[in-house]
């Protein structure tokens, strides 16, 4: 783009004169050359002004090319810009630093591919979010998780759940919903991910972490929900089931480790957390059995 740049100091608003003035240049360099042979007739008979002319036109004629093809190279930046976007890859911006009207196209280019990133990425997010908590839905969840590398995961929901929405209502059954996330991530890092599955569910990814430090992250939330989350019924309480986590994957086989986990909490008197290490349980959590027993409330 360089003789492109050059010209545009001759005619900086004009793209259609940059491509006229190298074509007239291109045709009036070999006219100017067959004129001044033929003003020499002693030389324009010989076999060398033949030859002088036909170089003089190839000559002309390539230079033109290439000072053309130089001059619509910026049309050429502009396609390949198109076709990077296009196959996802964000190269940035194109030069638009030109008054013509290859600068302005450039220019609307940018503005243009701005918009629709923003928007794609608003998108994203609104399809990854769960609208009522803020929180990563099971979408977002799976996202991060493809980057994330091992660990835990800690599958909870809130205790008794129905019987919240049974007696307050909806309303404050989605009150209630927002607290515990809010609580949940007061105890993040900034690699956990935090996700709400749906209803009164949700998941805590716990990257690089043993299971001796899951066990205690789980523990902690399951307190810190129960002291700061109540209804008239008393406090809210949840239960949790955890299972080890491989890294850059999605939930898979992980999911069905601590949901079955969490199941066995339930099972067991809520309020508590399961682990599920392979074949082996283990039950830790303070123990408070309930008058009813079966289900996953």
């Amino acid at each position: 783009m360089k003789l492109y740049r050059l010209m545009s100091r001759i005619f900086p608003a004009s793209f259609a004169a940059k491509v006229l003035l190298l074509a007239c240049l291109g045709i009036q360099i070999p006219l100017l050359a067959f004129v001044d042979l033929g003003l020499d007739r002693e030389l324009h008979e010989t076999l060398a002004s033949i030859v002088v002319m036909v170089m003089a036109t190839a000559i002309g004629t390539l230079l033109t090319l290439m000072a053309l093809r130089n001059i619509l190279s910026p049309l050429l930046v502009i396609a390949r810009h198109l076709e990077s976007w296009d196959a996802g890859r964000h190269p940035g911006h194109l030069p638009d630093d030109f008054a013509d009207e290859v600068g302005r196209v450039m220019h609307h280019t940018n503005r243009l591919l701005d918009r629709v990133t923003d928007h794609v990425d608003q998108s994203r997010l609104e399809a990854d979010t769960d609208p009522m908590t803020g929180l990563l839905n099971r979408r977002g969840a799976e996202r991060r998780l493809m980057r994330s590398p091992a660990g835990w995961l800690v599958h909870f929901d809130i205790d008794q759940f129905k019987r919240i929405n049974d007696a307050f209502g909806h309303d404050m059954g989605d009150q209630i919903i927002c607290r515990v996330a809010g609580v949940a991530g007061t105890l993040l890092r900034a690699s956990d991910v935090l996700a709400r599955f749906g209803g009164e569910e949700f998941i805590l990814v716990l990257p690089e972490v043993d299971q001796a430090e899951a066990l205690r992250i789980a523990n902690r939330l399951r307190e810190s929900i129960e002291s700061a989350v109540a209804t008239p019924l008393g406090p809210v309480t949840i239960s949790a089931g955890l299972a080890r986590h491989a890294g850059g994957s999605r939930l898979g086989s992980a999911l069905l480790a601590s949901d079955a986990a969490l199941y066995e909490a339930k099972r067991s008197g809520r309020n508590r957390v399961h682990v599920s290490p392979d074949s082996s349980w283990a039950l830790v959590g303070e123990m408070r059995p309930e008058p009813e027993q079966p289900g996953r409330g």
